[in-house]
């Protein structure tokens, strides 16, 4: 949550500077925008979790303990 709240003020930053940069006017930050921002990165995390627990519910902790 942190890393998307700090993506957001990040991005808000770089519109705004490209806005002045290029086209000579403001950029106004929506701020309903972030909890879209902040559902997608929790959803984004979960499911590239999903494959390494899959892989991981397959094999017996007594084999990953003895390291073999």
């Amino acid at each position: 949550m942190v890393g998307a709240l700090l993506g957001y003020v990040v991005g808000i930053g770089v519109a705004a500077w490209i806005g002045r940069a290029n086209f000579h006017s403001p950029v106004e930050p929506r701020l309903g925008v972030l909890p879209f921002v902040l559902v997608g990165s929790v959803a984004v995390a979960l499911l590239s979790a999903l494959l390494p627990i899959g892989l991981l519910r397959r094999v017996q902790p007594a084999m990953i303990l003895r390291g073999e």
